[in-house]
């Protein structure tokens, strides 16, 4: 941690001392290794000639237990959609395929792409990328709130989104939310709108550890989609690898 500067409190108490020098409570800017600041209490002693000669923060072991939980949310979370990162994703999917093998219950593993989306950023810039980006997750992100669905930035234009705990017919259903909660968007492309193309992939899993092998198969869905046309749905079958 990095102490920047002292912010006195509004009330001062003050108390001199044989040595000249005055005890105040005052709160110390504090800077994490994540470029989160804290105002963290702390009692300062000064000379009465204005100059710090000491300073002992108050709380520590409280505020450093919520500067740990906010540097594990920086640590699993994208910066520029706020969703999920690759780390959450896989910590949230190894909890979900636990849960799914204890209660032999569907998952469903949804692969997402923005079409075209070089294409946009060769056109319109980078910034305008982002916003694209930050457009498209903000649609998806409030779908998958009203399925109860988790959903990540896998990378670049990428998206994953998992959903369990319903049947087969849910996450079609869910799928297909998606995919029209982006063209609502109605962000313009060349003439058009931007799309998605969605893989999907539904099994109950065998093993806390076939999780990556579901993620291949609705991988190679989106493939089959994007080959297909782009701005469609296509669904992982056994027939089909």
């Amino acid at each position: 941690m990095n102490i920047i500067f002292f912010l006195p409190y509004k009330s001062l108490n003050f108390e001199m001392l044989f040595l000249e020098t005055i005890f105040l409570v005052a709160a110390c800017l504090v800077k994490t290794p994540a470029a989160l600041y804290y105002d963290i209490p702390c009692t300062v002693t000064a000379s009465i000639f204005g100059c710090v000669a000491s300073f002992l923060i108050q709380d520590l072991h409280i505020r450093e237990t919520r500067m740990q939980y906010e540097l594990e949310y920086v640590s699993e979370h994208d910066e520029l959609t706020a969703l999920s990162n690759r780390r959450g994703f896989d910590l949230h999917i190894t909890q979900t395929y636990e849960q799914c093998c204890s209660e032999r219950s569907l998952c469903g593993i949804i692969m997402m792409n923005i079409d075209h989306f070089k294409l946009y950023n060769d056109s319109y810039g980078h910034l305008a990328g982002d916003n694209c980006l930050q457009r498209v997750s903000r649609a998806m992100k409030s779908t998958a709130k009203q399925h109860g669905a988790f959903l990540a930035r896998f990378g670049g234009e990428e998206f994953i989104s998992v959903i369990h705990r319903v049947n087969e017919q849910a996450v079609q259903h869910y799928a297909e939310k998606l995919l029209h909660a982006v063209r609502r968007e109605a962000i313009p492309m060349n003439g058009d709108i931007v799309t998605i193309s969605l893989g999907v992939c539904t099994q109950v899993p065998q093993k806390a550890d076939d999780w990556m092998q579901q993620v291949d198969r609705a991988d190679h869905a989106l493939y089959t989609s994007k080959k297909s046309g782009r701005n469609r749905i296509s669904y992982w079958q056994k027939e089909s690898q």
